[in-house]
């Protein structure tokens, strides 16, 4: 399974007896992606079916809900992460086990950039509303984890109860310890996640291009997967070589989540992130700053709020403002230093062994009977 989710699953399981996970099976162009096993010796894993599309996956639900409806009476809670196109009809198949929800994102939000035709744009955003909705008829009777202050504002008035934590790859031994960045004649940046259109790489690579013609010696690493097969990375090639940067970026691939992926954030000198929408708050921002690793990144979601005087931010889908937010770090030394120092500390709650603890208590506190 990916790094990430095995990183989360091993954290949680050491406070269970037992951990029962019900998971899609990856599709081939999935399988890069799954980099880690479990480590823990009391996880249960069980399938829902292939990672389909969503009408796949919707049509071929009633072959599927026999995995809930035989769910084990033991036990005592189900975690629903969301958003998920399932999830309305995952909560209804548990019942009568207690639900709790894990939201991490808002899919209507992020339908906002996504590049589809007109006619699918409108199917997928009237989809997500109905979701959503019913997303929040679940919350009405659940424990609600949510990973930002704007879902913590949006699910506060009408869920049972909500509780905020954060989603993180991060344990308290992966820190990185330095003042500052920056200190040669060339700089590195670093962008980590899936290579989509979404995730704002066209626009990194062209203030990459910018960078270079206002005299700055600099190149890209991108790690993660290209999500889509590789036809949006082909795409983000052919533009690099365009602008004359083809030299100056790296494809890696896929990293799993640990010290090969942490070895990239301590070479690096900026950490890049350009979504063009809100999609919840990315952990890779975490994993920057506990590398001591000052961060550009667009103004979406709950990103300013998260993170206040940590990260130097930029518009969304302006090349021209990420080059500026650059350049502010790379000419300022006392600015990086300050952000540095910032994020760090924001980083050094943002981990696993305190996240998992905080939530499995505060779910534990839900199930006792009141007095």
């Amino acid at each position: 399974m990916p790094s990430y989710q095995a990183r989360f699953l091993d954290a949680v399981a050491n406070h269970c007896t037992q951990l029962v996970c019900y998971l899609h099976l990856p599709l081939p162009h999935e399988m890069a992606q799954m980099d880690s096993r479990l480590e823990a010796q009391n996880v249960a894993l069980r399938s829902l079916g292939p990672h389909d599309p969503v009408p796949l996956r919707l049509a071929s639900w009633p072959r599927w809900r026999r995995a809930l409806k035989d769910t084990p009476s033991a036990l005592d809670a189900l975690i629903l992460r969301g958003p998920s196109p399932l999830l309305p009809l995952l909560a209804r198949c548990a019942w009568p086990t207690r639900t709790c929800l894990l939201i991490v994102g808002d899919a209507l939000e992020a339908c906002a950039s996504n590049h589809a035709s007109p006619l699918k744009a409108l199917l997928m955003r009237a989809f997500w509303a109905w979701n959503q909705s019913a997303e929040m008829r679940v919350a009405e009777r659940s424990l609600v984890f949510v990973n930002n202050p704007g879902l913590e504002g949006r699910f506060r008035a009408r869920a049972l109860r909500v509780y905020r934590t954060t989603t993180t790859t991060l344990t308290s031994a992966d820190t990185y310890l330095r003042d500052t960045t920056c200190l040669g004649a060339h700089v590195k940046l670093l962008f980590v996640g899936r290579v989509v259109r979404q995730k704002g790489l066209l626009g990194i690579v062209r203030a990459l291009s910018l960078l270079r013609l206002d005299g700055i010696s600099a190149s890209l690493d991108i790690v993660g997967p290209a999500a889509d097969g590789d036809a949006f990375a082909q795409e983000l090639r052919a533009l690099a070589d365009r602008l004359g940067v083809a030299d100056h970026v790296q494809f890696h691939g896929s990293v799993p989540a640990g010290p090969a992926l942490y070895t990239f954030y301590r070479k690096a000198d900026i950490f890049v992130t350009a979504s063009e929408a809100s999609e919840g708050f990315p952990r890779t921002i975490w994993e920057a700053m506990a590398h001591s690793l000052p961060v550009v990144a667009t103004a979406v979601g709950s990103i300013p709020a998260q993170v206040p005087g940590a990260v130097e931010l930029c518009e969304p889908g302006s090349p021209e403002s990420l080059r500026d937010a650059l350049l502010r770090l790379v000419h300022n030394d006392n600015q990086r230093r300050k952000n540095i120092l910032r994020g760090r500390e924001l980083a050094r709650c943002a981990v696993l062994e305190y996240q998992v603890a905080q939530m499995v208590n505060v779910l534990r506190t839900s199930l006792e009977p009141p007095a």
